[in-house]
């Protein structure tokens, strides 16, 4: 969905229209892009390269080709699926001045078919930079910039070789009146029965209203607002006589919005016979300056001719700037002013300079310095050379690292690869691509900014060294090479030993009941009962479904363990090992299946379920699974359980 990327000043997204230069492998309907590559023999992976174009509603109607651009973008074809969504990603709303407000979780709508774990990006315009829970990927945002409206954004889900899931969502803030702010100006000197003015600007501000919205309000008839200005002037004498010293008058300035918000601020104001200095009347100076990036202006300004104190043989000032954070201003002794920036800083800041007497009267004059931008040439940091070993001779590198534009992205930067026929640069990536019969190639870079400026030139070598496969001619070797791999697989064959391991042996009765089992290492974790109902429902699905009849199963294999089956008139056993046993090991199976059904023959067909029936079978079970077993080595009868005892058995249980 190129929702998000495309852009036209006069015409709707939904206007507008994308083709490729794939039109069989990539297909538009109006920006959302379909892709589908084939799969190519002989080879894992591919890229393609396709130019994508998009074109306004004027295009081909005499309009000239301005009415369109275009991109390349690289497309990586693999057997790794990406990632996808269930659901596209809601719209959201909310509040300016919200923080850390919970949109939603991206876990609960991309996956990924193949359980690869997917990392999050995002890229959002207006609205400040949203958070991602790095472990539960829950979506926050916030909106504490003074902006409200809609504007769109993305989110991205990568696996880990770079597959990609987009989706677009829209985002509305919806405006919140802030209340006026009010910041304070300090102590204020005042002459008494002379006005001074002080200008609002430099200290109400409010986001959403003019000041000839504001409504201003204060506890003394001696301060009043007019033209963005507050005038103060206060009598020489007071309620209780006339003036004979100063005096301090408290004020307070309370400003209101149209909806009713409002502010206040409080400070004092010192009343004498001391006249606190002015500006120049008119001001010598205009109240904005401006200068080149990474420039200067010197003496352009003069305090001493800015302000003037009107007391006779006060001129003893001292002068002071507030507000520069990027601009840097040095003054002089001789209150000279000199401009310059922060390196490779433009844009504009407002500074205050105020002028204060030696009783603590001040003034102050607002300026504007404009810092215009300068176009820097991009830079290119040498690249090292790069040797690869490729099968294909193909092969991409991310070069983003290696270039530096102060006022440029990278991705705004073009970037001019030579020789063109052998490698080319798309995104951050510098793609190479060799012929079989060049294993070096020369590689020179130079990149250009949106303005033309053109960067240094940087030259390195890209080397691919070839895989065993083509040293030795293969495809064309490969009957040869699996000839000497046969023979030599063979021969050492013969001379390693084929290791094995036994690790259960499991004598069951055909009705499903477990009458003995021998382990290696004893589990604490297993029900042997389930484990012997898992082989009898597994013989009976063979027989039934197959109709195996008698034979039934014979093998399974679970992972890297073995199971082999031996079934006999009334039991089977069943065995678990890993490995390659000999087969002597397997013929002594069917033996035992046979000495035991041999020896207890007539018990083990109407077993009664007790060990003392079958007395002995623990222990012929034991001696094959130690390689100790014999065929025909039993105990005698009269050592096991005589006739007589089994009757009484029998007769106990009935």
């Amino acid at each position: 969905d190129y929702t998000y990327y495309v852009k036209d000043v006069d015409t709707a997204k939904s206007s507008l229209r994308m083709t490729s230069s794939l039109p069989t492998n990539i297909y538009f309907d109006g920006v959302i892009g379909t892709f589908l590559f084939p799969e190519k023999d002989g080879t894992d992976s591919y890229f393609e390269i396709a130019t994508l174009t998009v074109t306004d509603a004027l295009e081909g109607m005499g309009c000239d080709s301005t009415n369109s651009d275009s991109m390349d973008v690289v497309v990586r074809v693999t057997d790794d699926n990406p990632p996808s969504l269930n659901q596209s990603l809601p719209d959201i709303t909310f509040y300016e001045g919200d923080v850390d407000y919970l949109a939603f979780d991206l876990d609960d709508y991309f996956f990924d078919i193949d359980n690869d774990y997917l990392v999050y990006t995002y890229g959002f315009q207006n609205v400040d930079e949203p958070t991602i829970d790095p472990y539960t990927h829950e979506v926050y945002f916030s909106a504490t910039s003074e902006w409200s409206g809609t504007t769109e954004g993305t989110f991205t889900a990568v696996d880990p070789i770079g597959a990609l899931k987009v989706d677009t969502i829209s985002v509305t803030v919806i405006p919140v009146n802030d209340p006026p702010t009010i910041r304070d100006p300090g102590t204020v000197h005042v002459r008494y029965e002379q006005t001074y003015y002080l200008d609002a600007t430099m200290y109400v501000t409010d986001p959403d209203h003019s000041f000839e919205e504001l409504v201003f309000a204060f506890n003394t008839p001696n301060v009043t607002y007019s033209a963005k200005k507050f005038e103060l002037t206060f009598p020489g004498s007071l309620p209780d006589g006339p003036f004979t010293d100063p005096y301090i008058a408290p004020v307070k300035i309370d400003v209101t919005d149209p909806e009713g918000s409002s502010s206040s601020c409080s400070f004092e104001v010192v009343v004498s016979d001391n006249i606190p200095p002015e500006v120049r009347s008119p001001a010598p100076y205009y109240d904005y300056i401006s200068f080149l990036e990474d420039g200067y202006l010197n003496n352009t300004i003069r305090l001493d001719v800015l302000f003037v104190d009107a007391d006779d043989g006060e001129q003893n000032l001292n002068f002071m700037v507030e507000g520069n954070s990027k601009v840097n201003v040095h003054i002089y002794p001789d209150s000279a002013v000199n401009f310059t920036a922060a390196t490779n800083w433009s844009g504009t800041e407002t500074l205050e300079f105020r002028a204060v007497d030696e009783h603590g009267g001040w003034t102050s004059w607002r300026l504007t310095v404009t810092v215009i931008p300068v176009n820097d040439a991009p830079v290119i940091i040498p690249l090292p050379d790069f040797v690869v070993q490729s099968a294909d001779g193909s092969r991409s590198f991310d070069i983003s690292g290696y270039f530096y534009d102060s006022e440029t992205s990278f991705f705004e930067l073009k970037v001019i690869a030579s020789p063109d026929t052998m490698v080319f640069v798309v995104g951050k990536y510098l793609y190479v691509t060799l012929p079989k019969d060049t294993p070096e190639v020369t590689v020179t870079l130079v990149a250009t900014d949106p303005e033309g400026a053109e960067s240094n030139a940087v030259t390195f070598t890209v080397s691919v060294v070839r895989d065993w496969a083509e040293m030795i001619g293969y495809p064309y070797t490969f009957p040869l090479v699996l000839m000497v791999a046969g023979l030599g697989g063979y021969f050492l064959a013969r001379r390693l030993p084929r290791p094995f391991a036994l690790q259960d042996l499991f004598l069951i009765h055909n009705d499903g009941r477990l009458i003995s089992i021998v382990t290696k290492e004893e589990s604490t974790d297993i029900d042997k009962d389930v484990v012997s109902a898992m082989f009898t429902a597994v013989q009976e699905f063979v027989r039934d479904s197959f109709q195996a009849g008698e034979i039934g199963l014979k093998k399974l294999e679970i992972g890297e363990k073995n199971v082999l089956i031996e079934k006999g008139s009334f039991v089977y056993l069943a065995m678990i090992y890993s490995g390659w046993p000999p087969k002597n090991l397997f013929d002594a199976l069917r033996m035992l299946l046979s000495d035991v059904e041999e020896r207890f023959k007539g018990r083990i067909e109407r077993w009664n379920g007790t060990k003392k029936a079958l007395k002995g079978v623990d222990e012929m079970l034991q001696s094959y699974m130690e390689l100790g077993y014999e065929p025909g080595a039993w105990l005698p009868e009269e050592e096991g359980i005589g006739e007589e005892e089994w009757v009484d058995i029998i007769s106990e249980e009935n």
